[in-house]
Formats: structure tokens, C-alpha cells, sequence
């Protein structure tokens, strides 16, 4: 049981480390403008996420002003 265990870890750390490697390959590969391309659609989803009164799975806005 412990054998199993311990490969089931190390396939776990495998697995990371792989895609710790194929996030950094497509970071490198991906021209500067294109990454910001990618920021700016995932922000303008998450502004669209945040005012859908459906979407329960935010946090309400705050009501104090700073």
C-alpha cells in the first residue's frame, strides 16, 4: 500500500512538473501582444461574471468607499 502510495505521488509531482513546463513553452512561444490579448478577454469575462445577478459564485461588491 505505501509503494502505491508513493508512485501515486510521484506521478502526481510528474504530472506538475509537466505542466509547469508546457505553461512555461506556450508563455515563451506566445508573442506579447497575444498574452495581452488573452488578459484582456479573461478580465473582460471575469467583469461580465462579476455583474450577472445570476452568478452566485462572487462575492457582492463592497458598499464602502475608500
Amino acid at each position: 500500500m505505501h509503494e502505491s502510495i508513493r508512485l501515486t505521488k510521484r506521478d502526481g509531482w510528474i504530472a506538475s512538473i509537466w505542466q509547469m513546463l508546457s505553461d512555461l513553452d506556450e508563455t515563451i512561444s506566445t508573442s506579447p501582444l497575444e498574452h495581452l490579448e488573452r488578459r484582456v478577454v479573461a478580465l473582460e469575462q471575469k467583469v461580465r461574471g462579476s455583474s450577472d445577478p445570476l452568478n452566485r459564485n462572487q462575492n457582492p461588491p463592497s458598499k464602502t468607499m475608500k
